[in-house]
């Protein structure tokens, strides 16, 4: 199984092919994500993670595109950014956006954003859920009920109960 791990850092995966653009990091291949094509070769990764990298870069949709080409079909992708409300988000100087549970809508069929920009990049949604630093009882029900009520949750209490990261769960379709 080949893993690609998008912006590693001094984090990658083990086994994983690491790529970012810090010669320091642990990357197998040094690229600034901000230049495109990757060197990657086409249809070649079952999973790819990309981990708090996505709020770094310029164009988020040439970015999804990289991974559609360079993973395979059926594969599985794991994106972790940081949440509007999230403190993290406006710590880091480099951060360009946060992610919202409809972000990625513009790359799943069947979402009303889906075809609204000019990509062949196409996901399937497995799953999309917030995350907290730490949990007490008291957090683990608000963050069980801002999971479920998603929509209702953005538009009214975001910025009242901060979670600090949101995950998206998608598969690849070709």
């Amino acid at each position: 199984m080949k893993i690609l791990d998008l912006g590693c850092g001094n984090n990658k995966k083990s086994g994983a092919t690491g790529i970012d653009y810090n010669p320091s990091s642990a990357a197998d291949i040094i690229h600034n994500l901000d230049t495109f094509p990757y060197p990657l070769e086409n249809d070649l990764f079952d999973d790819v993670l990309a981990h708090n990298i996505l709020e770094h870069v310029a164009d988020v949709p040439k970015v999804m595109g990289e991974i559609w080409r360079s993973a395979k079909n059926g594969a599985t992708v794991e994106i972790i950014s940081p949440f509007p409300s999230s403190r993290w988000l406006h710590a880091d100087p480099t951060h360009r956006r946060a992610f919202i549970s409809k972000t990625l809508d513009f790359f799943i069929p069947g979402k009303d954003f889906y075809g609204n920009l000019p990509t062949l990049a196409k996901f399937e949604l497995i799953e999309v859920t917030y995350q907290k630093d730490s949990c007490s009882w008291w957090d683990a029900l608000l963050l069980k009920l801002a999971n479920r009520f998603k929509d209702h949750y953005e538009s009214y209490f975001m910025y009242s109960y901060q979670v600090h990261a949101i995950r998206f769960n998608l598969k690849v379709i070709k």
